[in-house]
């Protein structure tokens, strides 16, 4: 068991070692970055700033998996907490209060910025009495609203997080990783779609 002599700590893997990449099963690191930035690139120029730095920590633990294989399932973890996150933004941007919440029979108003504490306090608005605050009911309601498919595949995103909260049992390979990012963009492109000019009908970049 190796020792710092100094400082009488362990000594952990050098540097050198740290910068060797050396999970199997794995593309270069440059080689798989540059897979991942070109499906980032397809994100909309309208998506928030927030949500394209959460995607790019994405990207960057997915890569980061070729020196600790471990990183890939974190990075897919991740990529649903970019859609919840996306989600809450969203539903931030098209309602931005103040809110009427309802708790047995007793009513208050508050601004945004105290709706999501007291939704976990069991209050609720009280013209959208079912929208609790969670993954599910954000994905529910983002499908009411039309803005993002109602294919079933978010559905199996919320259970897929909630079960790495219950049973860490998953192991996830690049390939999956990198269906998982492109489900992301996908879901955040249909948040924030492209807009069309109203004369030419070309597509807004």
């Amino acid at each position: 068991m190796p020792f710092d002599e100094q400082n009488r700590v362990r000594a952990g893997r050098s540097l050198e070692e740290l910068r060797t990449p050396r999970s199997w099963g794995m593309p270069s690191p440059e080689i798989f970055d540059g897979a991942l930035l070109n499906i980032e690139d397809q994100l909309g120029s309208s998506v928030p700033e927030e949500v394209r730095k959460r995607i790019g920590v994405t990207r960057n633990l997915a890569v980061y998996g070729a020196f600790c294989y471990d990183f890939i399932t974190v990075s897919v973890f991740w990529s649903f907490t970019c859609v919840e996150m996306a989600l809450w933004t969203k539903f931030r941007e098209l309602n931005p209060g103040p809110f009427v919440l309802e708790k047995k029979k007793e009513q208050m108003t508050v601004p945004l910025e105290q709706l999501q504490g007291n939704l976990r306090l069991h209050w609720r608005i009280v013209e959208m009495q079912q929208f609790n605050g969670s993954f599910r009911s954000l994905v529910d309601w983002a499908i009411g609203e039309g803005l993002v498919s109602c294919d079933g595949s978010l559905g199996d995103i919320v259970q897929l997080r909630n079960s790495f909260a219950h049973e860490f049992g998953h192991v996830w390979d690049a390939p999956m990783a990198v269906e998982v990012f492109e489900k992301v963009v996908e879901v955040v492109n249909h948040l924030w779609p492209v807009e069309l000019p109203p004369k030419d009908g070309a597509l807004i970049a």
